[in-house]
């Protein structure tokens, strides 16, 4: 559907809720019409420019892992930025690589964006590498500064390096002053209020709770956190130098003097030269070299050219909008072509949580839910057309059960004769890398956080400070162990001899799944566990890993490990498992859960119209849903009366029947 469609919607959705007030802001149509493609109401315009240059707006888009069904929505009522996946960025270069209408890339980075991890970075910065080994095309990387007002930005400058050039504003400072970390040890405070931190941990490096039961680092805390620090700083130094034509000595001195003026950035050779904003993209619109005089007093700085010829500009394509292209492009062979062999991609994204986790589900981009994933992993080896699996974790770990959970699922894919390959992003450490330990390898890039093979447990005991304030807690219980968990009372030390013995129950367990799946002996897993965190070009050499690479590396290692055939391999299909749902039913089902939870109506009316609005653009009017859900519920006759004035201004005739007949 066009965005004019979707302005006539939404205009009919605010006459639809009244009075109600909409949460923390009100969707408008220019909210909506002024984005460049709404995913999941419709898209930008279905043909591109017969040449263009391909924009990645780091400043607009937060890059992750895996997006949430819910942020066109968000976005529209400017509630969040929008949102763009480290594998769309790769594969719009990829495919921008062989694009012959692509004349250029320009990236955009700097102002609030930051960049979460250095894997997720170095990803791009080898599909970057490669789009420049495979095009002509000029690639350019522009910031207003990189890092102002003391922020640190180096990660930022990471990105940048991998392209042509990079240029910055004349006044921008340059922030690349390395990697630091701060942690807060609470040990003191807690005392002061007599509040009593009991945690028992297994493996000396495992630090999660160091927060409560410290005062400082341990040794232990702290050599892992340097070795996590130094390891990526010489990650870092050494690519920028191949990058930039420096030695690693002239970067690392680079960093100690940052933060830099432009031109003493300039005069290092970290920065091409110093331009505006409107200067760099001219010149790359119009495939013009940059400006070549001076300004006054300024190293590497340019005017701006006299724009007095008809030179045509070329237009920008943003990658979201590049990325749907190449969608709709791959779902049309892949329609032709017919059913095939398939390669699954599943995502395990956030912390892991037992259960069927909260409202997002599987598609919650924020957990790791058991009873979902176990279902697709299950689903996935019953699937004939699956013929082998990736696996990309992105995850601190979390539930020990809901981690085995998994885990067995993960053994008995691989155990159908499917091959498992996991691809680890910025982390897959502890129940992240339980889990990723019965795969077929292993693969992650070198700047993965992963390891942490330890296990913690316990909690705060808050009694003292009630009883300081005059709270008196009490607590009944039947069973000796039953209030062993109370937030009121310390262990007793026959619970503190039990508790003992089930984490080193479960330690035990865990160093079992390492050395049985990692054909490690147990006494080489304990030198490596003990809940200590690695990199991943740490971990390669101490065989938690298999080899490095992204997610492209694991998608290709899965093929090959699945011993396809020339003829299969042309038909063989990547896919995304399971079918990415769509945004309307997310919508639905958020509606039904919070309408179930909380009776709420005045967002639900809000994400009850815009899932009509999705189901339209998607071509099915989906009244029967809206209806079943919509009956019943509190509110529901002004929901019923509203959605028949959105479908008395819908663009679909069939919308418009459903909704005034099934409504009465």
């Amino acid at each position: 559907m066009a965005l004019r469609g979707a302005g006539r919607i939404v205009r009919g959705t605010l006459a639809v809720v009244g009075g109600l007030t909409l949460g923390a802001g009100v969707l408008s149509y220019a909210a909506v019409q002024s984005q460049p493609s709404f995913r999941g109401f419709g898209g930008g315009p279905s043909k591109l420019p017969k040449e263009f240059l391909l924009e990645l707006d780091f400043e607009d888009l937060d890059l992750v892992e895996k997006s949430s069904p819910l942020n066109a929505v968000n976005q529209a009522l400017g509630r969040s930025r929008g949102q763009v996946e480290v594998r769309q960025v790769v594969n719009a270069l990829q495919g921008g690589a062989d694009d012959q209408r692509v004349k250029g890339v320009l990236a955009l980075i700097g102002g609030t964006q930051q960049f979460t991890g250095l894997a997720q970075v170095q990803e791009i910065r080898k599909a970057m590498q490669e789009f420049r080994s495979k095009s002509s095309a000029p690639t350019i990387a522009y910031s207003d500064a990189f890092g102002e007002g003391g922020l640190n930005d180096t990660v930022s400058y990471y990105m940048a390096s991998s392209f042509h050039k990079i240029y910055m504003m004349p006044s921008g400072l340059l922030s690349t002053t390395g990697l630091s970390t701060s942690s807060f040890f609470l040990r003191h405070l807690l005392d002061r209020f007599h509040v009593e931190p009991l945690f028992y941990a297994r493996g000396k490096y495992k630090n999660v709770v160091n927060t409560f039961t410290e005062s400082g680092f341990t040794p232990e805390h702290r050599e892992a956190t340097e070795g996590i620090l130094k390891g990526f700083t010489t990650q870092m130094i050494q690519d920028i130098a191949n990058d930039r034509g420096l030695s690693p000595k002239q970067v690392r001195a680079a960093i100690d003097a940052s933060p830099l003026k432009c031109p003493e950035a300039v005069d290092r050779g970290l920065i091409d030269r110093g331009l505006y904003r409107d200067q760099v993209i001219n010149s790359l619109a119009r495939q013009d070299p940059p400006p070549k005089d001076p300004a006054p007093n300024a190293a590497g700085i340019g005017p701006p050219k006299q724009e007095t010829d008809k030179l045509e500009h070329l237009p920008r394509v943003g990658v979201k909008r590049y990325i749907m292209h190449q969608d709709r492009q791959k779902a049309k062979v892949a329609k032709k072509a017919g059913a095939g062999p398939q390669v699954a991609v599943i995502m395990a994204c956030g912390g892991i949580v037992k259960g069927k986790g909260t409202i997002g589900g599987f598609n919650d981009p924020q957990e790791v839910a058991s009873v979902p994933m176990c279902k697709v992993l299950g689903d996935a080896r019953n699937n004939d057309n699956v013929k082998a699996v990736v696996l990309r974790i992105d995850s601190p770990g979390g539930s020990a059960v809901a981690s085995d959970a998994i885990c067995r699922e993960v053994k008995r894919l691989r155990e159908s004769g499917k091959p498992v390959i996991v691809s680890m992003g910025n982390i897959a450490a502890s129940g992240g890398y339980y889990i990723a330990a019965p795969a077929t390898k292993i693969l992650a890039e070198p700047g993965t956080i992963t390891g942490s093979i330890g296990v913690v447990f316990g909690k705060l005991n808050v009694g003292g400070l009630l009883r300081d304030y005059g709270i008196q807690p009490e607590v009944i219980a039947e069973g000796q162990n039953a209030n062993s968990v109370s937030p009121f009372s310390s262990f007793s030390k026959e619970q503190v001899r039990h508790l003992d013995g089930i984490v080193d129950w479960v330690y035990d367990g865990f160093l079992d799944i390492v050395s049985t799946h990692r054909k490690l002996p147990r006494e080489e897993v304990l030198k490596v566990a003990q809940g200590r965190i690695w990199t991943g070009a740490d971990a390669l050499g101490k065989g938690l890993v298999d080899q490095l690479g992204g997610l492209d590396e694991a998608i290709h290692l899965a093929k090959a490990e699945a011993g396809f055939s020339a003829e299969e391999l042309d038909r063989v299909r990547v896919v995304d498992y399971p079918r990415p749902q769509s945004l309307a039913r997310t919508l639905m089902d958020n509606w039904k859960t919070m309408q179930a939870t909380s009776g709420s109506v005045p967002g639900s009316a809000l994400m009850l119209v815009a899932a009509a609005l999705g189901m339209q653009s998607s071509g099915s009017s989906g009244a029967d849903m809206v209806l079943q859900a919509v009956k019943g519920s509190p509110g529901s006759d002004q929901l019923l009366e509203g959605l028949q004035q959105v479908a008395s201004t819908s663009a679909s005739p069939q919308m418009r029947t459903d909704f005034s007949l099934r409504g009465r």
